[in-house]
Protein backbone atom coordinates (compact mmCIF):
# COMPACT_ATOMS: atom_id res chain seq x y z
CA UNK A 1 0.00 0.00 0.00
CA UNK A 2 1.01 3.56 -0.52
CA UNK A 3 0.54 6.26 2.07
CA UNK A 4 -1.21 9.48 1.04
CA UNK A 5 -2.48 12.61 2.75
CA UNK A 6 -5.95 13.97 2.16
CA UNK A 7 -7.83 16.96 3.52
CA UNK A 8 -11.46 16.75 4.64
CA UNK A 9 -13.80 19.35 6.13
CA UNK A 10 -14.04 19.07 9.92
CA UNK A 11 -17.72 18.06 9.79
CA UNK A 12 -16.88 15.21 7.42
CA UNK A 13 -14.17 14.00 9.79
CA UNK A 14 -16.71 13.90 12.63
CA UNK A 15 -19.13 11.90 10.47
CA UNK A 16 -16.39 9.51 9.36
CA UNK A 17 -15.31 8.90 12.94
CA UNK A 18 -18.91 8.27 14.04
CA UNK A 19 -19.58 5.77 11.25
CA UNK A 20 -16.23 4.07 11.77
CA UNK A 21 -16.92 3.65 15.46
CA UNK A 22 -20.43 2.35 14.76
CA UNK A 23 -19.08 -0.21 12.28
CA UNK A 24 -16.08 -1.06 14.47
CA UNK A 25 -13.63 -0.05 11.74
CA UNK A 26 -10.79 2.41 11.47
CA UNK A 27 -11.44 5.65 9.61
CA UNK A 28 -8.79 4.53 7.11
CA UNK A 29 -10.63 1.27 6.37
CA UNK A 30 -13.92 3.13 6.06
CA UNK A 31 -12.48 5.66 3.60
CA UNK A 32 -10.90 2.81 1.61
CA UNK A 33 -14.31 1.10 1.44
CA UNK A 34 -15.99 4.30 0.26
CA UNK A 35 -13.34 4.91 -2.39
CA UNK A 36 -13.66 1.32 -3.64
CA UNK A 37 -17.44 1.68 -3.94
CA UNK A 38 -17.00 4.95 -5.82
CA UNK A 39 -14.45 3.44 -8.18
CA UNK A 40 -16.71 0.49 -8.95
CA UNK A 41 -19.39 2.96 -10.05
CA UNK A 42 -16.97 4.94 -12.24
CA UNK A 43 -15.06 2.11 -13.94
CA UNK A 44 -16.89 0.40 -16.79
CA UNK A 45 -17.93 -3.17 -15.84
CA UNK A 46 -15.91 -4.77 -18.63
CA UNK A 47 -12.83 -2.80 -17.68
CA UNK A 48 -13.07 -3.80 -14.03
CA UNK A 49 -13.41 -7.44 -15.00
CA UNK A 50 -10.39 -7.18 -17.27
CA UNK A 51 -8.37 -5.39 -14.58
CA UNK A 52 -9.34 -8.04 -12.06
CA UNK A 53 -8.35 -10.79 -14.46
CA UNK A 54 -5.03 -9.11 -15.17
CA UNK A 55 -4.30 -8.87 -11.44
CA UNK A 56 -5.14 -12.54 -10.99
CA UNK A 57 -3.59 -13.82 -14.23
CA UNK A 58 -0.93 -15.83 -12.47
CA UNK A 59 -3.47 -17.35 -10.09
CA UNK A 60 -5.92 -18.19 -12.87
CA UNK A 61 -3.38 -20.14 -14.89
CA UNK A 62 -4.73 -18.55 -18.09
CA UNK A 63 -1.99 -17.59 -20.48
CA UNK A 64 -4.23 -16.40 -23.30
CA UNK A 65 -5.84 -13.32 -21.72
CA UNK A 66 -4.44 -10.91 -24.30
CA UNK A 67 -5.71 -12.89 -27.27
CA UNK A 68 -9.02 -14.05 -25.84
CA UNK A 69 -10.04 -11.16 -23.59
CA UNK A 70 -13.35 -10.71 -25.46
CA UNK A 71 -14.17 -14.35 -24.78
CA UNK A 72 -13.50 -13.96 -21.07
CA UNK A 73 -15.34 -10.63 -20.85
CA UNK A 74 -18.38 -11.39 -22.98
CA UNK A 75 -18.67 -15.13 -23.16
CA UNK A 76 -18.55 -17.84 -25.78
CA UNK A 77 -18.88 -17.05 -29.43
CA UNK A 78 -16.76 -13.92 -29.29
CA UNK A 79 -13.41 -15.58 -29.96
Amino acid sequence: MQRTNMYFPQEMIHKLKAVAQKEDKSVTDLVRDFVEIGLEKKVKPGASVLLSMAKNAKKSGRKDLAGKHDHYLYGKGRI
